[in-house]
């Protein structure tokens, strides 16, 4: 397995379609979204990972699907006691992780692998805590992933699945529909385009909305504010939007699965928590 500037390139010769599709659209989305888009927002996650990295292990943390490693803003902070990262993704966007690790100093030891997170070349029980959010639902056979994440994890790992219990969510699956035609464009810049059309109608409703002082049940009144005055709205709901556009179909199990998963490869659930998006899991080695 040979490095190519500081990153361990893992068995791309056996990806499958729905890999290769993965890694593919993801190297696009990443390599369009400029450093506010990747780094300085504020999601969900980060609000959730700002009580939960204290919860992290000393010793080896992996980010499964870091992406462009926008979350190493948090696993470099002094109430994470991981002492050493792992960052993992198929795409060509671990290159961007690598950048952004340099451009932060972080000052602890990081090994950037790009790779299936269902085939990782990691020695079994070497990882302390594992977090990967939005990542297993993407992916053909789940149970592989998630069994695979268990024969590297010695203490604990953090499992965020995409969850029809949310509106989020919803538009995620309910892009299904559509899947079949999208997954065969292979112009992105198509596709990002329809998902500035799609963002500028629905930032166009939403003002329409607010003039009107209809109420909106899905949205507090304070954040329909700061959406429609934010002149970057539209790029960051083209960005939000562009995602469940590119991406392949997405299987959803029962919750239920992903716990039998674990438990039958050694791991006990914790803690399960619905977001925004997702179910966030919380496994804990027997």
């Amino acid at each position: 397995m040979p490095f190519v500037n500081g990153v361990l390139i893992a068995g791309k010769a056996n990806w499958t379609k729905n890999q290769k599709r993965n890694a593919y659209v993801y190297s696009d989305f990443w390599e369009r979204s400029d450093k506010a888009i990747k780094y300085q927002r504020v999601t969900h996650e980060d609000e959730l990972l700002d009580t939960l990295r204290k919860e992290f292990k000393e010793g080896v943390l992996m980010d499964a699907g870091c992406g462009s490693g926008r979350h190493l803003r948090h696993w470099i902070q002094d109430n994470v006691k991981a002492n050493s990262f792992v960052m993992v993704d198929i795409s060509d966007s671990i290159f961007q992780c690598r950048k952004y690790y340099e451009e932060i100093n972080c000052t602890k030891p990081v090994i950037f692998i790009q790779s299936s997170i269902s085939n990782m070349p990691i020695k079994g029980q070497t990882i302390s805590s594992t977090w990967t959010s939005g990542v297993v639902g993407l992916l053909e056979d789940q149970k592989s992933a998630v069994r695979e994440i268990c024969r590297v994890s010695n203490k604990t790992f953090h499992l965020g699945v995409l969850t029809e219990k949310t509106i989020v969510g919803k538009l995620y699956i309910t892009a299904n529909l559509v899947k079949p035609f999208l997954n065969k464009v292979k112009n992105m810049k198509l596709l990002f385009m329809l998902s500035g059309l799609m963002a500028r109608g629905a930032i166009l409703m939403l003002k329409l909305l607010h003039f009107l002082k209809l109420p909106l049940a899905f949205i507090r009144k304070e954040h329909l504010k700061n959406i429609i005055n934010d002149p970057n709205a539209i790029s960051r709901l083209q960005h939000s939007l562009y995602d469940p556009i590119i991406i392949p179909k997405i299987i959803k199990y029962p919750d239920l699965k992903y716990i039998e998963w674990a438990e039958k490869y050694g791991f006990i659930l914790k803690a399960q928590k619905t977001e925004i998006i997702c179910d966030y899991f919380h496994f804990y080695k027997k």
